[in-house]
């Protein structure tokens, strides 16, 4: 048997490589053998990726990410900004330089409040819709509505940020509006939602770990 009988050229392609003395009879059956034993277990290995069904329904399944880069961001601290009669109000320095760049995606993907995330990361968050989307069509409509009322945003020259009319309604927000870091992206809320949502919700299981999260 001669080494190295399976090899991955630079290009991911399967190769076979044989010496001369593999290529007599005994020899090749070996390799052979052994080529067709590890095809049977990738095979295996994809099919319990594949969706398990029980019964026609799905039980379970493991949605693939694609690959994508990591986004290290450090968007934290809470600001109060009033909005004005356009909807524009202002994104703190602060975010916008830790975003490294004037584009932005806000759009509301769970009630009471607008998410702002910068384009680097939103293109993460994209990867994801797209594989969920693809590998669950009974998910379309709502990914579907929430895109709907998504949109890219960019600072003006006063550091400003529009926020259309649907978005406002969906978070109720009027006047002031809460803008909070929470590290990877930018929460928008209505003060008062704010502080009886988050600020007076029961405590959770945070304090369970905060000695590994924190240390």
């Amino acid at each position: 048997m001669c080494e190295g009988q399976f090899r991955r050229n630079p290009n991911e392609t399967r190769k076979f490589v044989m010496c001369r003395s593999c290529l007599s009879g005994a020899g090749f059956s070996g390799v052979r053998g052994q080529w067709e034993k590890q095809q049977k277990s990738e095979k295996k290995t994809l099919a319990g990726l594949a969706t398990r069904v029980y019964h026609g329904t799905i039980a379970s399944h493991l949605i693939p990410l694609l690959p994508t880069k990591r986004v290290d961001l450090n968007l934290v601290g809470l600001y109060e900004h009033q909005m004005d009669e356009k909807g524009r109000v202002s994104l703190p320095s602060a975010f916008r330089r830790e975003a490294d760049g004037d584009r932005f995606v806000l759009l509301q993907w769970q009630a009471p409040y607008l998410t702002l995330f910068p384009l680097a990361k939103w293109e993460e968050v994209q990867q994801r819709l797209l594989e969920y989307r693809r590998t669950n069509p009974d998910g379309w409509n709502e990914v579907r509505l929430i895109l709907s009322r998504t949109v890219e945003v960019s600072p003006d020259k006063q550091g400003r940020i529009l926020i259309p009319q649907a978005l406002q309604q969906g978070a109720g927000l009027s006047g002031s509006v809460i803008l909070s870091g929470n590290m990877d992206r930018v929460e928008l809320w209505d003060p008062d939602t704010f502080k009886s949502v988050v600020e007076q919700s029961p405590p959770g299981d945070l304090a369970q770990h905060s000695h590994r999260l924190f240390s």
